[in-house]
């Protein structure tokens, strides 16, 4: 029994790793593994963004369960429908996961291998400025299907960092997770990433996301804070919200206020012209 389930298993990761095998000439996955990819980030995302994922401790650096994982996979790289909410039974960190393996096991890194050396040249610019400037051409160089995927996957980073303070995820805490998935050389070890400035590029990415992705409409992000930092409170979704539900209450009361007053007024008149008609006759 214990061989067949470990069969069973290797199988099931097996069928993802084939299906994540093809590459375009240009980097990106073959379309089928894109439409299939697309849908298991957005799900991802979405029930992590359903569920407070930006809430739980450990976001993205503790593990799930590989063999649920691997077996959610499976029905990705299959095709079949898939619904979450039933499958990972209310475990952020399987469908946090979920997203971090199919980043890890596409054959080219989402930054691709040819813009190595773009990234890092842009991220070793003179000043933050400079920085900002370079890394947007780069970004701009991604194909589309990457661009946008990177561009999501960030978006919801940046929100775990802005929560830092309650998921103990800040944003160089987030780079050493996402920096060996996302940009590789063709030539290195997955562990060298730690000790070069890749770390430091994908930290800088998180921290200045909404500069670098200022003109990408699809994942927008709360316009207060510019850099992620543990102090980033004002910053945090829940916070603007209370604000903005204040604000809209003071609106509110002040608009009945004016209502009420114009409303006595009228009266005051309609009396008025009654008293004086009634003297005239």
């Amino acid at each position: 029994m214990q061989t067949l389930k470990h069969k069973r298993r290797r199988s099931a990761s097996a069928s993802l790793s084939r299906v994540l095998s093809a590459v375009t000439p240009h980097g990106s996955p073959q379309p089928s593994v894109q439409v299939q990819g697309s849908m298991l980030i957005d799900d991802c995302i979405k029930w992590l963004e359903e569920n407070q994922g930006v809430q739980e401790e450990g976001m993205f650096r503790i593990s799930g369960e590989k063999i649920i994982i691997d077996n959610i996979s499976a029905k990705y790289a299959k095709g079949d429908k898939v619904n979450l909410t039933k499958l990972v039974e209310g475990k952020h960190h399987v469908v946090s996961g979920l997203l971090k393996q199919f980043l890890r096991e596409l054959k080219e890194p989402l930054l691709t291998f040819d813009l190595f050396d773009s990234w890092m040249a842009g991220y070793r610019a003179e000043g933050t400025e400079e920085q900002i400037k370079a890394l947007r051409n780069v970004i701009a160089k991604l194909p589309p299907w990457n661009r946008s995927i990177l561009k999501r996957v960030l978006g919801y980073v940046y929100q775990v960092c802005l929560n830092s303070h309650v998921n103990k995820m800040e944003s160089n805490n987030l780079a050493i997770v996402f920096a060996p998935t996302l940009l590789r050389s063709r030539t290195d070890d997955p562990m060298s990433v730690l000790n070069d400035d890749r770390r430091a590029l994908v930290q800088f990415l998180i921290d200045h996301y909404t500069e670098l992705f200022s003109d990408a409409p699809e994942s927008p992000a709360p316009p207060v804070v510019l850099q992620c930092t543990a102090s980033a409170v004002l910053g945090e979704p829940l916070f603007l919200q209370q604000e903005l539900d204040r604000l809209k209450e003071k609106v509110t009361q002040k608009r009945r206020r004016l209502a009420d007053k114009s409303d006595g007024e009228a009266d005051v008149l309609a009396t008025s012209q009654d008293t004086t008609g009634c003297c005239s006759i």
